[in-house]
């Protein structure tokens, strides 16, 4: 017998907090439902023939629980490098001329090679800047060498000077990328990448701590980032179905904050107004507290945002979003919780002028505990 243990009732969408078994949705629009590519999104490894093992770590993360790592045994006639996507799409727009931007990244190396004679010894990271017909602005990156001056050395922000990097004109894309010379060598690890203005909005990086897998970035919001901070990636710990899930934990005296995990776009058919979308997840908990079915405060569930475009299509545009819903599937405690359970959500396309939606796995301000998500399906 189906069991539901809450339904809360708007016009649309419906949401219902159930446990529930459904065949697998074939149709499922979603790139990653199940958290399972193996690759963080927005970075690319590129190790040519230089030798090096380029890898998404988990053995160690400033920002746990996952970092980039290079490994890079020997020298050799090409480097390797992580370089990310283009970084200037949805709310980040383009990059202002004349401000004074911060960039940088939390680096640990291991058994480098010290003492670089010339750039090919070297470890660094680099921001590449573009103009809107391509051209590298300033015709090179901008570059921060990584400490070499010990071969270990535990984590650190490594990050550029005030004033060093205001761009003469507006950059329409940029890219970072965390590279190793032919001949360095060595272990280095890349976490929580840093880009924002010292003084004005000036953008900033997606996937900046390299948690999220591909097809999915997120935004975390702590009002006090000294105070236990909410944390979010995926793990092995638990999976309904596969390797993997995604776990977000909000430790008991955090400060009040939120988080929104965020698939890429769907693509909607303009002209579908009133079509309906079933969105569903598979949800397991740990510790939830305080009990209540009654403050979304407390909630975890979904936002769908609806767009007049894919995100790829919004280059420079800034935040372009037609609507966006909140709807908290309320948790109802349960004297176990070693059980998946489904949150089911019935959507409504708002106008003809959608072209795409997005989807967002959320807790909401005060939730306290560990939820796993997995089984992610729209369609």
């Amino acid at each position: 017998m189906k069991k539901i243990f809450t339904i809360l009732f708007w016009c649309l969408p419906i949401i219902l907090f159930m446990s529930l078994s459904l065949p697998a949705n074939e149709h499922n629009l979603i790139l990653n439902g199940t958290f399972s590519t193996g690759k963080p999104h927005f970075w690319n490894a590129e190790p040519g023939n230089s030798g090096a093992t380029l890898s998404w770590a988990t053995d160690e993360a400033h920002a746990p629980p996952y970092s980039l790592k290079i490994e890079k045994p020997s020298t050799g006639s090409e480097g390797a490098r992580w370089i990310s996507d283009g970084q200037v799409r949805y709310w980040n727009p383009k990059v202002p001329e004349g401000e004074d931007i911060k960039v940088g990244a939390f680096v640990k190396t291991a058994g480098v090679n010290t003492d670089p004679q010339n750039e090919d010894e070297k470890w660094q990271m680099k921001f590449w800047f573009h103009d809107d017909a391509g051209g590298l602005i300033g015709g090179e990156p901008f570059v921060l060498d990584i400490d070499q001056s010990v071969a270990s050395r535990d984590w650190y922000a490594d990050t550029n000077d005030v004033g060093t990097l205001i761009l003469p004109e507006e950059a329409a894309e940029w890219f970072v990328s965390a590279e190793a010379g032919p001949n360095a060598t060595g272990t280095v690890w890349f976490d929580t990448f840093i880009f924002h203005g010292r003084e004005a909005w000036a953008g900033g990086a997606w996937n900046q701590f390299v948690n999220a897998d591909e097809g999915w970035f997120y935004w975390i919001h702590e009002w006090a980032p000294y105070m236990p901070a909410i944390t979010a990636g995926v793990t092995t710990e638990e999976a309904r179905t596969g390797d993997y899930s995604l776990k977000v934990e909000a430790p008991e005296g955090r400060s009040t904050g939120e988080l929104v995990w965020i698939s890429e776009t769907v693509e909607i058919p303009k002209g579908s107004e009133g079509k309906l979308y079933v969105l569903s997840a598979w949800v397991k908990t740990e510790g939830v507290i305080p009990d209540s079915i009654f403050n979304d405060a407390y909630a975890i569930g979904f936002t769908a945002t609806w767009h007049p475009m894919m995100f790829d299509d919004m280059k420079g545009l800034g935040w372009e979003m037609e609507s966006s819903y909140d709807y908290p599937a309320f948790y109802l405690r349960k004297e176990s919780e070693d059980e998946w359970r489904q949150i089911v959500a019935v959507y409504s396309v708002p106008s003809d002028a959608i072209g795409a939606v997005s989807i967002r796995l959320r807790i909401w301000p005060q939730f306290t505990g560990i939820v796993y998500f997995d089984d992610v399906e729209f369609a």
